[in-house]
């Protein structure tokens, strides 16, 4: 892995991270998957499923890459 591919990962996941809902950050941050169910829960069902098809499809690179992995 290059350091250019690593850093456009590292980019990719930041943004990701940040085009969510501040509370939806802060579960994440506490890696809770059950949280994270809260959250989206209590978002209208449109902007729920918008963030929990992001979510779904990124948590795991989202989750290593708090936690400081690539």
């Amino acid at each position: 892995v290059s350091m250019e591919h690593g850093r456009k990962a590292l980019q990719m996941r930041w943004d990701v991270f940040q085009s969510f809902d501040e509370p939806l950050q802060q579960v994440l941050q506490n890696q809770s998957l059950e949280e994270v169910d809260k959250v989206l829960g209590a978002m209208n069902v449109e902007h729920a499923e918008d963030e929990g098809q992001v979510c779904a499809v990124d948590v795991a690179e989202i989750l290593n890459f708090l936690e400081g992995g690539l």
